[in-house]
């Protein structure tokens, strides 16, 4: 049995609605248990400087927490070999729009909307392709969602097409050109959470499955497996206990933020910013009352807030080099870009685009 976290630990639990109480779900045996002991991975605490080389080795149990680095993310070469010559931010630009399969094909118009400002977007697929309208192109960022063998028996995930979409995946990463090599793939999704729409892997076996695929990429900029747990994780040390490494073995570290406050969102960067030394990816980020009973998505007036909020503290802080408006699978109604019935953006798609704008003065809400 799992024990019973905290709601803030499982971001997808009520999102599909698709299990009872944390305590009835059962133990998966993809889903590591949390060490008994204090991990001897070497982790970075960082001073004033986000440069992920500028690093002095500290205990892993460092609670210390840097929400505001002032300097400026230069390029770098990493542990993976890949090399950055001015900066890791795609197109010098940090805004994207983050899980939204197949958009650059069945909603062109809202992603062209947005086109102008930002750099990248993501569908969890690993051969996401260029986006390109009105002579504005936005990279498309790709990513290994799993290791392409989603437990089909486990009675905790997955559902519909879930483990066919894991197997498709890994597929197309396997047939990746060698050349030219992606700029950047980010790592595994979720795979420390068993929810429907996690890659539910245990450390051992994402290592494995690591060393295989995205450890041979020496010539792309590679993310980190990205947390369900948020800040509560406790997946990324073992996993890099299971490969051996002393330093994480990634270029910047990817991070899910699912909170109805921007001191909730402060807190989850600087814990991956303290704990691991490596710039931070916000691969995905939502307005959520993730500390509710029902994990429920935040009403339109706290999204008007909240957004002008975060896009500022990611846009003036240095340690983020990329941030993405989560549009994944369970968020409601109110909270996703695009409506569903029209194709036209939502009040919360026109804030973000407002915002990216420059149209909302800072230290307001959006009206709309």
């Amino acid at each position: 049995m799992i024990a019973a976290l905290s709601n803030a630990q499982h971001p997808h639990f009520h999102q599909w609605n698709h299990y009872g109480p944390p305590e009835a779900v059962s133990q998966s045996s993809t889903v590591s248990n949390s060490p008994t002991s204090t991990p001897s991975v070497v982790v970075a605490e960082l001073d004033s400087s986000p440069n992920p080389s500028s690093v002095v080795a500290s205990s892993a149990s460092s609670s210390t927490v840097d929400t505001a680095p002032s300097a400026t993310v230069s390029g770098t070469s990493s542990s993976s070999g890949a090399t950055s010559s001015s900066s890791l931010t795609p197109n010098g630009k940090k805004a994207g729009v983050a899980g939204f399969p197949q958009i650059q094909i069945t909603n062109k118009a809202a992603l062209g909307q947005y086109a102008p400002n930002i750099s990248w977007y993501s569908d969890y697929w690993p051969n996401t392709t260029d986006f390109t309208s009105g002579g504005k192109t936005v990279k498309g960022i790709g990513m290994l969602w799993g290791n392409g063998d989603l437990n089909q028996t486990d009675p905790t995930a997955p559902i519909g097409t879930a483990a066919q979409d894991d197997t498709n995946r890994y597929n197309a990463f396997v047939d990746l050109p060698t050349s030219p090599a992606p700029e950047y793939m980010m790592g595994f999704y979720e795979p420390d959470w068993p929810a429907p729409y996690s890659s539910n892997m245990n450390p051992s076996t994402a290592a494995a499955a690591w060393t295989s695929t995205l450890g041979k990429l020496d010539k792309t900029l590679i993310g980190s497996p990205s947390m369900a747990k948020q800040k509560d994780e406790d997946w990324l040390t073992p996993f890099m206990e299971a490969l051996g490494v002393t330093e994480p073995p990634w270029d910047y570290t990817c991070i899910h933020t699912n909170k109805n406050s921007s001191q909730g969102v402060k807190e989850d960067v600087g814990y991956y910013w303290t704990k691991y030394g490596k710039p931070i990816w916000v691969s995905e980020f939502a307005c959520v009352n993730d500390q509710s009973t029902d994990w429920s998505t935040c009403d339109q007036d706290v999204i008007n807030t909240f957004i002008p909020e975060v896009v500022d503290f990611f846009e003036n802080n240095a340690s983020v080099i990329a941030y993405g408006y989560s549009n994944g699978a369970g968020l409601g109604t109110v909270w996703p870009l695009i409506d569903k019935s029209t194709g036209a953006l939502t009040p919360s798609g026109t804030c973000y685009l407002d915002v990216l704008q420059g149209k909302v003065p800072e230290g307001t809400a959006c009206t709309n």
